[in-house]
């Protein structure tokens, strides 16, 4: 090559997952998983009556869809910091939003409850429930480390 060619190297994103976000993914699903197959609580609220577990399920399901959102729609992050204000911002809204859905559908007393009494369609739903919600929170964790959204300009 003479001395006159110049040429432009970018900085290649890694192919790998990020090693945090995978790890957060990982510690998602367990508390996932605690909370499908746990023995399911009760609380009251003035005349009503709802499922905890039910509540909470729904809505770490919702912030993780968010959550999986926001790393679509964001350049690939490459700090801890990018990581947690991403996941930190997605799961507040995703798990207030998925609180309120959770509470009105009754998803606890309907899903949660017959599972643990030993409905087989009952675990059946919730074996898919946990399916998508891993699906949903790796899908977020893959794509920490990637750009999918073209921004204006050179890249």
């Amino acid at each position: 090559m003479a001395d006159t060619d110049y040429m432009l190297y970018k900085r290649i994103i890694s192919k790998r997952m990020s090693v945090g976000a995978t790890i957060l993914a990982s510690f998602l699903v367990l508390i996932e998983l605690a909370l499908l197959f746990s023995r399911p609580s009760f609380g009251f609220a003035g005349h009503t009556y709802y499922v905890s577990q039910g509540v909470a399920a729904f809505a770490m399901l919702i912030g993780a869809l968010f959550w999986a959102i926001a790393e679509m729609f964001t350049p690939a992050g490459r700090t801890f910091w990018a990581l947690a204000s991403r996941f930190i911002v997605a799961f507040l809204i995703g798990g207030i939003f998925g609180g309120i859905v959770g509470s009105v559908s009754d998803f606890g007393q309907l899903v949660l409850v017959p599972a643990s009494n030993g409905n087989g369609l009952a675990i059946f739903m919730l074996l898919g429930y946990l399916w998508v919600f891993i699906v949903l929170v790796y899908s977020g964790a893959w794509m920490h480390a990637k750009n999918f959204v073209k921004r204006g300009g050179k890249q």
